[in-house]
């Protein structure tokens, strides 16, 4: 009996090609179909006997091959893949493409995995390390670490960060450890195969590790949650954080979330943390975006959009004679630039990653490799100079605060928090 066999590629279709075959298939696994003239790579989906066999007959290419004995991704990474292409508008077939190295796409060769884990439904509930000194964190995410037997997944919002946290680890776990690629090319194939073999059962890495096929996947740590720096470049609005959550859940997998301040999603999402929250002393706001020009010049301090109940809270806490602190989890003057006319997002020449814009330096500075970008007069892409810019950061909000409250005199920015 011949079966129907649901086809993803990896290419933004919206939906899945089917096939037919004489057994069904496990879904995951690379499959060689026809399409048009051509020839693609694809991965099974799901499979049903076919009930008309003479609907398969004339209305249904048959699939070639099947390239794989066991599918290439794990069963976590596949429900992480599958969960994303249901959350985002193009689909499992987009993601699938920006999950995997080009290599594993073309049709290259990948041995079975020696282990085959077992995936729990539901992880545990995560755990926090919120401390100001980056060596307490570093220090409590390595205890973590050494007691993890199994593979480890950690996630910094930039290299320079991972650079700090893999100086620190010991010998024993550097040489257990990888730090995962920027980009493409054989550096990452190679990366990928030792991982999957779990050659490394330590990965480091910025947005693009969150994909690493880590076999047994049990503990998972997302260093300075609140950064937009774990943005991922490929799906805007999507941080990196959500989906190493989504996956810890999968694969059943620890998750610790940590920082110098937990991100305004946490704190209200979480009962442990908004349960020591003093009443009526924390309040939630949130950041508008400058409307007319990205050009800071552009722009008085006065111009520069706050809350409403922000100023009012803050006027009504200085008239009684106590002092107002203001927490945001965006350093630099801006988080994003994005073009009004065309609607794309100024990212990173060099690497695609989310850039971060300084004021003083007129300049941006890339969150994933660190390249510094000039401050663009028009949009790269079409040319118009209407520049929105978004997710105001300590610099922007420092500067409005200034002229709001220029008759307290006493407004201080810690400068080692602000770029």
């Amino acid at each position: 009996m011949l079966h129907e066999i649901d086809v993803v590629l990896p290419s933004p279709w919206w939906t899945p090609l089917t096939y037919s075959f004489e057994t069904p298939l496990q879904e995951g696994l690379r499959v060689l179909v026809p399409l048009g003239k051509g020839i693609r790579i694809g991965f099974s989906w799901k499979s049903s006997a076919c009930l008309d066999p003479s609907r398969t007959e004339k209305s249904l290419r048959n699939l070639i091959s099947v390239l794989d004995q066991t599918p290439c991704l794990t069963e976590d990474l596949w429900r992480t893949v599958q969960w994303l292409g249901a959350a985002l508008p193009f689909g499992i077939g987009q993601v699938l493409k920006a999950a995997c190295p080009s290599a594993l796409l073309n049709g290259q060769e990948v041995k079975p995995a020696e282990t085959t884990p077992s995936i729990s439904r539901q992880g545990g509930t995560p755990s926090f390390c919120y401390y100001p000194r980056e060596s307490d964190r570093f220090r409590m995410y390595t205890e973590a670490i050494e007691k993890n037997e199994k593979g480890t997944l950690v996630l910094f919002p930039d290299r320079e960060r991972l650079k700090s946290f893999y100086e620190t680890l010991p010998a024993g776990l550097r040489e257990s450890s990888c730090v995962w690629p920027v980009g493409g090319g054989d550096r990452l194939w190679e990366t990928w195969q030792a991982v999957r073999r779990f050659e490394r059962k330590i990965v480091l890495g910025t947005s693009g590790a969150v994909f690493a096929p880590l076999g047994v996947l049990s503990l998972v740590i997302v260093e300075e949650e609140a950064d937009p720096g774990h943005q991922m470049p490929l799906f805007p609005r999507l941080s990196a954080r959500s989906v190493a959550a989504k996956r810890a859940s999968y694969s059943g997998a620890s998750l610790i979330l940590g920082g110098t301040f937990p991100s305004s999603r946490v704190l209200l999402s979480s009962a442990v943390i908004a349960s020591e929250l003093p009443k009526g002393r924390v309040f939630f706001v949130q950041s508008p975006s400058l409307s007319r020009s990205g050009d800071p010049s552009f722009y008085s301090s006065r111009e520069i959009p706050l809350s409403r109940k922000l100023l009012d809270e803050t006027r009504r806490c200085l008239k009684d004679g106590r002092n107002a602190l203001w927490l945001l989890d965006r350093k630099g003057y801006a988080g994003e630039l994005h073009c009004l006319e065309c609607g794309r997002t100024i990212l990173c020449g060099r690497c695609g990653g989310r850039t971060r814009w300084h004021f003083e330096k007129k300049s941006g500075e890339c969150l994933s490799c660190g390249e510094e970008i000039p401050w663009p007069e028009v949009c790269p892409f079409c040319r118009s100079p209407l520049l929105e810019a978004r997710q105001l950061g300590l610099e922007s909000t420092y500067q409005a605060a200034l002229d709001h409250f220029k008759e307290e005199k006493q407004v201080f920015l810690l400068a080692e928090f602000a770029s």
